[in-house]
């Protein structure tokens, strides 16, 4: 059963995390970036860490303490990295220090609408980093992009500050704000289309990882423009064990192009 503080339990008449709920499992949000990187390095184990399922924090951290206590000494340089996830998920994770918003804007046409006109959703956050990740929509699986026009929501709770900065931010046209797009030269246009297709190569610049090495020169194939994953680009890594061909980075900084 999902942790829901005292002062938010006013708002579960408003559909406050009802599907967790429903299941009766916890919501918990995690860092996409790293987490992607720790089940890039566990997938030829055919393991996850990825958060999803479990109906409470202690259950998640107990199983994150498994796979460190497995894994630590098989995968180098993974001791850190997971320390370093469980860190983040715990500062992450103070539902108390959460916006919620009441989404008052148009529904989708989709048989089950991300967002419900008149639902309470959290926007998490912490107080020590209080930045917009995106919101708890309606499967509760992660939190999401969506758009942040002042007139589609309405605030009720808001401790950080976020959700006011966020929904003050933009103009009046209402764009979108993500949380992971960054200034780049990439030279990215927009599209309709999910994808767009680019040829060009860049030269990592940040430190070697599993999935990176410094100063090596990479191939960009495309650029996400809509959803989810908006302004991710794609890296060409060439085929693994799983068929996957590319691995999408969210840091640009990390990359120049040559």
């Amino acid at each position: 059963m999902p942790y829901i503080p005292k002062e938010h339990k006013k708002y579960l008449k408003d559909g406050l995390l009802s599907h967790c709920r429903r299941l009766k499992r916890e919501f918990i949000y995690r860092p996409d970036r790293l987490m992607s990187l720790i089940d890039y390095r566990l997938s030829k184990y055919r393991v996850e860490a990825t958060p999803h399922g479990y109906s409470s924090y202690e259950e998640y951290y107990s199983v994150l303490d498994s796979i460190e206590e497995k894994f630590s000494s098989k995968i180098e340089g993974f001791k850190k990295d997971i320390e370093e996830f469980r860190n983040l998920i715990k500062e992450g994770n103070h539902k108390e220090e959460w916006s919620i918003c009441r989404y008052v804007g148009e529904e989708e046409d989709y048989i089950i609408p991300d967002l419900t006109k008149g639902k309470a959703y959290y926007w998490p956050t912490s107080l020590k980093n209080p930045v917009y990740h995106g919101v708890v929509e309606n499967d509760e699986f992660d939190t999401y992009p969506h758009s942040t026009r002042k007139t589609d929501w309405e605030i009720l709770e808001d401790p950080s500050g976020m959700a006011t900065r966020i929904l003050n931010s933009e103009d009046d046209e209402g764009d979108e704000y993500y949380a992971t797009e960054k200034p780049t030269s990439y030279g990215i246009h927009e599209d309709e289309s999910c994808y767009y297709a680019v040829n060009f190569d860049v030269q990592y610049i940040g430190e070697t990882d599993d999935i990176f090495e410094k100063n090596t020169i990479y191939h960009v194939s495309k650029v996400v423009n809509k959803g989810y994953e908006k302004g991710c680009y794609y890296i060409d890594l060439g085929e693994d064990d799983d068929g996957d061909s590319c691995f999408y980075i969210t840091d640009p900084e990390d990359f120049k192009k040559v």
